[in-house]
């Protein structure tokens, strides 16, 4: 008599192969895109008061830049303000990027001129995430700052990037590029 027991492997193999897959993820995909840009130098917006993350101001001497205050270029996007002291841009990222993955951001202004010493402000936001944000003594020297720095949880394709300057005098200010590595 023949008390041997055969087990059926299939079911486990058939579990291993769905969390190997990654079956059960909620719905949500998890690919990531490869390395590259996050924003487009020719894809930016402004952005309105209502809907501006560093929009504080109730002074009536707070001068919005317009459209006619910033520019696309080559390698970014700059904006002057000449007649003017204040603007927020956006645009959505264009590619997602994993929790840790590095990123380069490359930013820099031109020697600041003001008729008097003020502090201004650079800053661009991933989201809710300041990856730079400094005050600027106003007037000053130029600069440029290549920022090196790992993301805080996953980005999702479609995040808001926030290019904000808040500053007094003539002077010209540049997201030069946001990639992820």
């Amino acid at each position: 008599m023949d008390v041997s027991v055969r087990r059926d492997h299939r079911p486990r193999a058939v579990l291993f192969l769905a969390v190997l897959l990654g079956a059960g993820c909620g719905g949500e995909s998890m690919a990531v895109d490869p390395p590259g840009p996050l924003v487009s130098v020719d894809e930016w917006a402004l952005v309105p008061s209502s809907e501006d993350p560093f929009w504080t101001s109730t002074s009536s001497d707070t001068v919005i830049c317009g459209p006619e205050h910033w520019r696309s270029e080559v390698n970014g996007v700059e904006v002057t303000t000449l007649e003017c002291d204040y603007i927020t841009l956006r645009q959505l990222t264009q590619r997602s990027t994993t929790d840790g993955q590095p990123l380069e951001l490359e930013v820099w202004w031109q020697s600041l001129t003001g008729a008097e010493v003020v502090i201004g402000r650079f800053a661009v936001w991933v989201g809710d995430w300041p990856l730079y944000d400094v005050n600027v003594v106003v007037p000053g020297p130029g600069a440029a700052r290549l920022i090196q720095a790992t993301s805080r949880g996953r980005i999702p394709s479609g995040t808001p990037v926030y290019f904000h300057v808040k500053n007094h005098g003539v002077n010209t200010w540049t997201l030069s590029s946001l990639i992820s590595e």
